[in-house]
This record gives C-alpha cells, structure tokens and sequence, in this order.
C-alpha cells in the first residue's frame, strides 16, 4: 500500500501541568471503575562503564524509536546504572553521552512485549565527546535482569504467519491472536482449556499494554475477548518465577498493541474458503448405500467462509490545525468473519413402525415389551397394567395424547439400521463474526506518555446442538449465541526524575455470553406455562433409545451472563546505587450479572424399565414405548432468578533487582495478595451446611428426624446472611496470611551466556474468592426460585407416572428454610473458613546463549507443584464401602442379588433387612403430606429419617438409604450434594524446555520449542463443575496418577522465510518498480 504523510503544519507547544494531567486522570478512572488494578511495561536498562570496567555516572541515554521518532532519555545512577520504561515495542537506536568519553551508539536495539526490559550495557571510550563508536545490538538480549521464563512471539511472525480460521474447539471464528501461544514451550491444551507449565487450567493471565484483563470466569479463555488479529503488534508468554508485578496467575499472556508511526502505513487482506472449490470425496456426509450395495452420493456440503479486513496507522494529522507526527499516532484495524456451513451429524429415531406403536422386530432381539406397573388404560386400551404386551404391538388407542401430538415432528430415518440412522435436519449453520479497535498513543511532553487503546468484537452464532437433537423443530437443542467482548486500556507514565518513573493504567473488559433456545413461543401442554419444549430424554439399560430431543438437559429457554472485570494500578520505578526497586499496588474487581434459565423448560425421562417384566432390566423394556404410553419416570423443573456476583482484590508489592556485581543480579519480591471472597447482591446464595441440624426452626416436627432420638439429623440448607436459619455471615473469611515471595538471580558468565533461576509462589484465583468457574449462579443462585424434582425409582414403578393431564407446574417461589432441599437432590456445599485459596510454588534453573547469526537459545529445568486445586475428591455423600463388604458379598453393585442393586427397593422385604442390619429403627408414616414429594403414601419400615417415605417414595435404592446425608442424592458426579468448594487437589510438574529462537534478520526467522515433562495429579480443572468425583473418598491415593492433559513430548517448530525477490532484494528484477503489486514473498510454516 502506497505510503504518505501530510504537510508539516507547526502548532504551538500545549502547556501541560503534570499534576493536572495524572489528577484528571486519576479522578475520571476512578469514576468510571470502582476498582483498580496490575501494570508492566517494556523498556531498556544496562550499566554504563570505562575501559577500566569502573562505572560511569550521570552519562545521559537517549533511546528513540526508529519509526516514530520519539526520544526517551535517562540518566545513570551513581552506579552506573539505568532503566527506561514505557517504550512501545519495536526497534530502538540507543546513544550514551558522557564529557570526557566518546558518544556509545547501539543500533537495532530490540524492544519486546511483556514488560522485559531489554539489555544494553555500553562500555565508552575515552575521548571527545563528538566522537562516536557504534555497536549493532544484538537482535535477541539475553536475560539479565531478573530470572523469568519468557517467549517473545515478534510482530514477524504474527503476521506472517499461517493462523487457523475457523473452528477452534469454542465456535468458528476469524483469526485469533491466542492461537500462538501454542508456539512457547511449556503452553499446552487449545484455544478454551489450556494450561502453562501443568496445574490447572483456567489460570493464566491475560495482558493488554501492560494491564490485565480481569475476567470473571474462564480465566485465560480468549476467544470471547481478542481484539482484532492486526491490532496486535507481539506479544510474550511468561511462563516461569515473574515479578511481584503479576499476581493471581501460573503464566502471562502479555500482548502490546500496534501502534503507528510517522509514516501512514497500513494493509488489507481477504481469506476465502468456497465448497464450489471442493471435491465431494468418496463418500460426502449424507451419503447412503442402498440394499443392492450402490452408493447414493450426496451433494459437497456447504462450505462458505469468508474472511477479511484492514488496518492502518501513521501520525494523527489534522490540515492547518495539528501535526502529530513524533508525537501521536493513531492505529485502527478492523476484520469481518462470514460463514456458512453445513451441519453434520448423525441421530437416532425411532422407526415408522414404532412411532406407530409396532415394536415386533425388537422380539428376534429377545426383546418383550410389557404395560407399566402403574399404566391407567385410557377408553378402548386392551392393555393391562404389568401384562405382556402381545407381539409387542402397542395399539394406537393406547397412546399418550401428547406423545401422540409430538409424533408429527419426529422425522422417518434416511440410513439404515436402528441406531444412527438419520443425518441432520438443520441445514446451513450461519456465524457472523465483526471486531473493530483503534489505539493512540500520545507524548505529552518529553518525560509524559500516554497510550490508549478501544476494541470490540462481536459474535453471533447458532450453536447445534445440545443433546446431539439436530432437528428442524421444536425437538432441536440449538441455540443462538450472541457474544460481544469490549476492552479498554489506559496507561500514563510521567519520568518524574532521573530516578524515579511513575505508571498508571486502566483496564476495562466487558463481556458478554449469552444464549436464547432457537425455538421459543412452543405451547406443550405438558408444561404449565412454559414457552419452549421440555427435555425429552430416553433412559435405562437397554441401548438403542432415540436422541435425547431439547436445548441443555432440562429445557433452557435463556441465559443472560453479563461479565465486567476492571483494573487499575500504578507502579513507581526507583533506581538508587545497585538497586532497582519496583513498588505499586493493584486493585481488581470482578463483577457477574447471571440469569441462567437453564431448567427453566422442564424435563422428562422415560425409561425402558417403566416397559420391562420388574426383573430383567437388561433384557426387556424399551424406552419410546413407554413415551407412547406416557409413563414418565422421573421430571424436573426449576427456575432461576439473576445472580449478582462481586469480589474484590488488593494486592501492595515490591520488587527489588540488585546489581551485586556488574555479572551478578539478584532478584528479591514480594506480593501481599488479599482477597476479599464474593458476595451477591442479595445474600441469595443458598448451600449445605455439615453442621447445621436438618430442621425447621419454624417447624420442630419438619426436617430429618431420628425414629430413635427424635432430633434432627445433621447436614441442611442455608443461605448468606442473616435470616433465621442462615448462615450468619455475607461472604466468606479474608485470608490475610497469602504473601508471596519471589527469590532469583541472573548471572552473566560471559557477554553471551547467562545462568538464572529462581523460585516463587504465586497465589491463584480460587476458593471462595472465584465465582465464575464455580458457577455459584448456577449452582447455588437458584434453589429459591422454585423447584420441582420428582426422582426416579430406579424400577419398573415410574417415579413421576402419567403425564397427560398431569403438566410439569410452575415452580414457586421457595421462602428459605434450612430442609428446603430435603428429597429434590441437589444442594452444594460452601464454608465460612475451609475455601482457600490455592497456589503453586514455582522454580526454574536455566542456561541462555547467543548464538551467531542473531539467534538464541535457551535450555531449562522448569519445575511447579500447585496446592489447593479445586477437586472432587471428598464426596461428601458417598456411600462408605464397608456397606458393600457387609451387603454385597460379589462387590458389584449392578448385581441384582446385590442387596445394595439399583433395582432393590428400600422398602423390599431384603431391604428392610439390610437397613435393620444397619442400625437404623423404625418408623411409621401414616400419610405423607399432599405438599411432599410422595403425597398419601404410607407404611412402617426401618428407615433412615421418619419422612425418607415422603422424600424418596417407596421405590427408593437400599443404597440412598444408606448414604451419609440421606436427604439428599448421591455426590456422584456432583448429581446430587456436592463441594464445588473441595480445595484438596494438587498437581506437580517437571520439565526440560529447550528453544532455539532468530528474531526477523536477513529475511528469516523462526522459533523451535521442544519440552518434555511430567504431569502428575489428583484433579483435572480449575473450572470445579468439570472434575469428577473419587471413585472412593475413604482411599484416595489411587486417584494420585498421571495427569489427564500430560505431555510427554511436544515440539514446534513456526518459522518466515522472505523470498530474495523483490525490490532492494538479491533478485532485483522488480528495483525501480515503485508502485508494484507483487512487493514480497514469504513461504511460512508452522507445525
């Protein structure tokens, strides 16, 4: 693109007062952010000696950028030594003056992002000082200054190199700047769920210019919040011991945004991807074979995908009122993602024949099909109730009017067989993808800098499908997934002397993630005043059963989740004598607004037991029958009301670099991380509490009672706040002991190899201070909106039974009450004291070398073991395996001469024995309430509490009898009472890393990253709802193996190569082509 600049336009310098600079500034950020928090900027340092090796003081540096122009000066100390900061990442001609001495001038002086300070010891001849020497940088410093583990990805590569568009694993998406931190040894996983050297994921930070972008839940993830792919300049990926400056975080994820030069200067681009380009292959999804063996091609699926973009930068030019070149530039970018696509996907439903109730070809199966227990014969129905369904032909007189009225929309099967046999009805699957920013940076004066930066992207795309319901209808589980991500950056930095530089920064992430059921306004008489189709889903043993037909696994109609994260801190950089000190503070604060309708639809099972003989669940029973009969076996509802989560951090540091000797540095930090845990708005968080007696203070009777004592049993509900019954306190305990050290060295054998290492403890987000990833709003939000649970009996007896005439109500509202969970299942456990917050205890030994040719390489031993993980290894209702040595003797439970058998009634002759074996007493019950779950039942049995009868009905397992708290469901994969709180998971990781790296010279570039490492664990995520239980929480040394996400092995290799073509190049058959479309050529490559 054709370069140009405006006429130079002379204004007359703006008077600036510093101090009404840094106080407007400072009282507009503080109105628009109720909170603040964490910088770190690049920039230049060195030590300044004579031939002798004595150190030179007050010599004047002068750093200016060779694109913009601007000029930064220092001063060295009496020691010798300075540290310029806030310089924008790029190339840097570096001077140093002194009377008596030659002028030192060192070109090519490379700055990188992530706030490391570039290396630039100048040695100064003596003579005039209009004399000068030059040096050529080298184009990679060696790391002398402190001992973090770092990979600098440069501006060359991220532009040159081949990005992924497209699907990433979270939606497809145009080109996304995260992509490559792949490309840095130690970074592992994929675009949503990644990790930097081991731990868990779910805990890297993410930096824009030097300020984190507070997220308040998925910490890391970027798809949601990456600004335009060119606004980007590079970026750097630390990975190991960093300063005191970062907190909360195992890695950084530190991008500098592009900014302009004194040059207009700028690109265009277009990615097009068309399937009238593609072959449809031997056999394109679609495809069928009919009897005779043919192949029925079908048509190439369609595949349009498109995408495209500018970008453009120079000086802000105004004619005849403002001229900003070496002094303000302006960069924007902007691209567009457009894609349609095919859907592809294979489903079960059932045949023609079945939906007309003819299930004759299941007999040759062994097969046979029996009327429910409980079935109530509608008029002209010849079934009987537990009888033998002759031939197993169902009549159509028996069948549930609506199961009859959704039968219309259940599609024939296109393939053969009875499972897998229809493709997807959707269509075409459209996503719209559109990301604008812009930058500015600004110099105030010589001493006063000021860089902001603006960006949004917004996402739309229809997400098919949950469920795998890849239906045209009301029976499909898409959705639409509007996404928008908006950031904003603000630093300031003022040199306030030779010694002593100011900066301050804002950072404000919004984000939003929400869902709408793609077809809404349904009218289901099956649900009281519902507004999409339940989840309808088949279940039991026998397999074959059709898809699961609805959005999320109990009819989600919406979920609103507004997220906000907002930054500010400000940092003093202060060199004396040998000593570089870096003091600051930060301040964060997380903000969740969650209205997750997710339940809110309803949802029923049908199972093929409610269609078995009552014995051979294995064998017999088929689970769309006994939809046609409309036997439900178990259904849920429940609404949800928005949750508003906030938590806040404080964090004072210190950071200390010591320059012992010109070769020696020791590094010495230290971060006091405070965070205060979260709070609702409202105090509507309701959780399990071990401790509490299960009771209504209100009703002494109500509750779990003892048959025996007459007390309550222990383990109920409670809230936040201060109700009767609650909790008592609005948010958990601060932890006011989480300091965290940091402890290195850097040692310069020679001028081109340095020894580092280090160790550190970094806190993490976690514990009662996270929120998001503990999905609190989900979790713990809802249970005082309104629930509605009927459980399974696990048995031929339906838990729910008919469902015509018998709608799903409208849950109520829930007054909070500690037994308000008794006999619906789930409730989560939370504590005042016990959530703490987790941490990883970090350390590194490393050698680093220049190599000729500018490159560099870096051989590492990186180690880390992360402490209080969050985990699901205490179950907290888990049945305790002496039960099994003492009632099943073949230790299978699924036995069914097993007494603890899914299909032996607590209330069955082998059950009363094995709970009377157990201890416990009798109880009569002699009508359960018409508001209980089990309404007219009654009996006298050996029972765990007097109203489990009324909880849990008569169908109940031997096993939920026996469970610790049994009110509620089993913890099994947090189906039932579960701690998304359980701190007791640790990880530990060992690795070897080795690269070698050549920044862009002489037209190549490239970056090869080997690791080898270990991994071993006892959880698998930070996010705590993705673990799974221990299969035994009473022996968890099992549960200690090598890590799910372990790497053995991983090796990248990415490297630019510009052709020799072109003008100024070797092959200058284009030289004296100025305006020429073929400019460059550069094969890339990256594996």
């Amino acid at each position: 693109m054709r370069k140009t600049s405006g006429p130079p336009v002379m204004l007359s310098r703006v008077p600036f007062s510093r101090c009404f600079v840094f106080w407007t500034m400072f009282l507009v950020l503080i109105a628009a952010a109720p909170s603040l928090y964490a910088q770190t900027v690049s920039g230049i340092t060195g030590t300044v000696t004579d031939p002798s090796g004595a150190v030179v003081a007050n010599a004047s540096i002068a750093a200016t950028n060779t694109v913009t122009g601007v000029t930064t000066r220092a001063t060295t100390t009496s020691d010798g030594s300075y540290t310029i900061t806030d310089l924008i990442p790029g190339i840097y001609r570096v001077k140093v003056e002194k009377e008596g001495f030659k002028a030192g001038v060192y070109e090519n002086v490379v700055v990188e992002a992530g706030g490391r300070k570039s290396s630039v010891n100048a040695i100064l001849s003596t003579g005039s000082i209009s004399e000068s020497v030059e040096v050529t940088a080298q184009a990679i410093s060696l790391e002398t200054e402190q001992p973090e583990l770092g990979t600098t990805i440069e501006n060359k590569v991220v532009a040159e190199l081949p990005n992924r568009v497209g699907d990433n694993g979270v939606g497809p998406r145009g080109r996304q700047i995260d992509n490559f931190l792949f490309l840095a040894p130690g970074v592992q996983g994929n675009a949503f769920s990644h990790r930097i050297n081991g731990g868990v994921d779910f805990e890297n930070e993410v930096v824009f210019n030097g300020v984190t972008a507070v997220q308040s839940e998925t910490k890391g993830f970027q798809s949601n919040i990456n600004p335009p792919f060119e606004m980007v300049n590079e970026f750097r990926v630390l990975s190991s011991v960093f300063s005191a400056q970062y907190g909360l975080a195992q890695g950084v994820a530190s991008y500098q945004f592009a900014s302009g030069t004194n040059s207009v200067h700028g690109d265009a681009f277009e990615i097009l991807r068309n399937d009238m380009f593609d072959a449809a292959g031997a056999f394109p999804d679609g495809s069928t074979i009919d009897g005779n063996g043919v192949v029925h091609k079908a048509h190439t699926p369609v595949d349009k995908e498109h995408n495209y973009g500018f970008s453009a930068g120079g000086p802000v030019y105004i004619p005849k009122l403002y001229d900003g070149r070496n002094k303000t530039f302006f960069y924007v970018s902007s691209e567009w993602y457009r894609l349609n696509q095919t859907d592809t996907a294979t489903m079960t439903v059932p045949t023609p024949a079945m939906k007309q109730g003819d299930f004759s070809a299941l007999i040759a199966q062994g097969n046979q099909l029996f009327a429910p227990q409980n079935f109530v014969a509608p008029g002209g129905c010849p079934l009987v109730a537990g009888s033998q369904i002759n031939g197993n032909l169902i009549p159509s007189t028996c069948f549930s009017p609506l199961a009859a009225s959704l039968l219309p929309l259940i599609p024939d099967p296109t393939l053969p067989g009875l499972v897998d046999n229809i493709s997807s009805q959707v269509g075409v699957l459209p996503t719209r993808q559109t990301s604008w920013g812009i930058s500015i940076d600004h110099n105030l004066t010589a001493k006063q800098k000021l860089h902001g930066s603006y960006f949004r992207d917004k996402y739309d795309f229809l997400s098919c499908c949950d469920n795998n319901a890849h239906f045209a209808n009301e029976l499909s589980g898409a959705k639409d997934e509007p996404r928008l991500g908006t950031g904003l950056f603000l630093t300031y930095s003022d040199s306030l002397s030779n010694n002593l530089v100011m900066t301050f920064g804002l950072g404000w992430m919004g984000e939003i993630n929400d869902e709408f059921n793609k077809h809404q306004g349904v009218n289901f008489p099956g649900i009281s005043g519902g507004d999409v189709l339940p989840t309808i889903a088949f279940t039991g043993p026998i397999g074959g059963a059709p898809t699961t037909w609805g959005v999320n696994t109990a009819g989600e109609t919406f979920s609103i989740n507004r997220k906000l994260g907002v930054s500010l801190v400000n940092n003093w950089l202060w060199t004396r004598g040998r000593h570089t000190l870096n003091l600051g503070w930060e301040v964060r604060r997380a903000y969740q607004d969650d209205h997750e309708c997710q339940r809110c639809g309803g949802r029923f099972e049908f199972s093929s037991r409610t269609t078995s003989d009552g014995s051979n669940f294995d064998t017999t029973g088929n689970s769309f029958a006994s939809f046609l009969l409309g036997d439900a076996d178990a259904a849920l509802r429940q609404f949800s009301a928005e949750s508003r989560l906030r938590n806040f951090y404080f964090a004072p540091y210190i950071q200390d670099n010591v320059k012992v000797t010109p070769r020696l540095s020791v590094d010495v930090g230290l971060r006091w991380d405070i965070l205060r845990p979260f709070t609702e708005n409202n105090d509507n968080v309701v959780f399990f509490d071990p401790s509490k007696p299960n009771v209504d203070p209100n009703i002494p009777a109500s509750g779990a009672i003892d048959p025996v004592s007459g007390q309550p049993l222990m383990g109920a509900a409670t809230k936040l706040g201060n109700c009767a019954g609650c909790a008592g306190f609005h948010h958990a305990d601060i932890q006011w002991h989480n300091f965290s050290p940091r402890l290195g060295f850097t040692y310069q054998v020679n001028s081109k190899t340095v020894v580092l290492g280090g160790f550190a403890l970094n806190y993490l987000e976690g514990g009662a201070f996270e929120f998001g990833d503990n999905k609190v709003a989900v979790n713990y939000g809802g249970l005082l909106n309104g629930v509605l649970q009927v459980n399974s009996n696990s048995s031929a007896t339906p838990g729910y039974g008919p469902w015509d005439n018998n709608p799903l109500a409208t849950p109520a509202a829930s007054p909070f009450t500690p037994v308000l969970a008794n006999g619906t299942g789930v409730l989560h456990q939370f504590s005042r004291t016990k959530a703490v917050a987790p941490y990883t205890q970090a350390w590194n030994f490393g050698v680093q070398r220049e190599l000729p040719k500018d490159m560099f390489l870096s051989l590492s031993y990186v180690g880390n073991r992360a402490i209080h993980l969050p985990s699901m290894l205490n179950p907290i209702n888990q049945l305790n395996p002496r039960f099994v040595a003492q009632f099943c003797r073949t230790g299978d439970t699924s036995d069914p001469n097993c007494l603890l058998s899914p299909s032996l009634s607590w209330t069955d002759a082998g059950g009363q024995a094995a709970l009377q074996a157990a201890g416990f007493a009798q109880a009569a019950v002699a009508s359960c309430p018409a508001t209980s779950n089990n309404p007219g039942a009654s009996g006298t049995f050996f029972t765990p509490y007097v109203s489990f009868l009324c909880d849990y009905g008569s169908g109940a397992s031997v096993q939920q009898a026996l469970l610790p708290y049994p009110m509620y469901n089993s913890s099994a994969s947090c189906g039932g009472l579960c701690n998304n709180f359980d701190m007791a998971g640790t990880a530990f990781y060992n690795a070897l890393q080795a690269q070698v790296q050549k920044r862009f010279t002489s037209g190549l570039s490239f970056l090869v990253a080997y690791t080898l490492s270990r991994t071993m664990s006892n959880t698998d995520t930070g996010f705590s709802t993705f673990n799974f239980g221990a299969l035994n929480k009473f022996d968890q040394k099992p549960e200690w193996t090598i890590a799910s996400n372990d790497q053995t092995h991983s090796l990248t290799i990415s490297s630019v190569y510009e052709l020799p073509i072109g003008p100024g190049k070797k092959s200058g058959w284009m030289a004296g082509q100025r305006h020429s479309q073929l400019r460059e050529w550069k094969p890339t490559k990256c594996s």
